[in-house]
């Protein structure tokens, strides 16, 4: 219980910073009068109860920011290492405003593809 509580309030910072990021580029975007739509990638390692609920957690924080209206793109690598190399590749060429890892793994490749989007990273640990 104490593992997953502590998954969850990673989940809930990690949103926490993305809104802040999304919000500095909403205020750009106002300035010039065009809209710009945020696209936010999610890459998730594996289907496990506690990754899934971090990933329902973004979602549901991302709304009561009012992120409601953003894409969302969610990649499940369904624990195949190179299911996520590939995966984190086909992110990268989308443009997302921000890329989030879920899991160790997960956030490994994404980090590994070396893009310029920003990465928010959770539900990792050292294991």
């Amino acid at each position: 219980m104490k593992k997953k509580f502590a998954i969850v309030i990673a989940g809930l910072m990690s949103v926490a910073l993305l809104a802040a990021c999304g919000k500095s580029a909403s205020a750009d975007t106002n300035s010039s009068s065009s809209t710009k739509t945020v696209k936010i990638g999610i890459l998730q390692q594996i289907d496990q109860a506690a990754l899934d609920d971090t990933t329902k957690g973004i979602k549901e924080e991302l709304k009561a920011k009012g992120f409601g209206d953003a894409k969302i793109k969610l990649l499940n690598g369904q624990g195949e290492q190179s299911n996520l190399n590939q995966m984190s590749q086909q992110l990268k060429s989308m443009n997302n405003t921000v890329n989030i890892g879920i899991g160790s793994a997960a956030s490994q490749a994404l980090e590994k593809v070396g893009n310029q989007t920003p990465l928010v990273f959770s539900a990792i640990t050292d294991q």
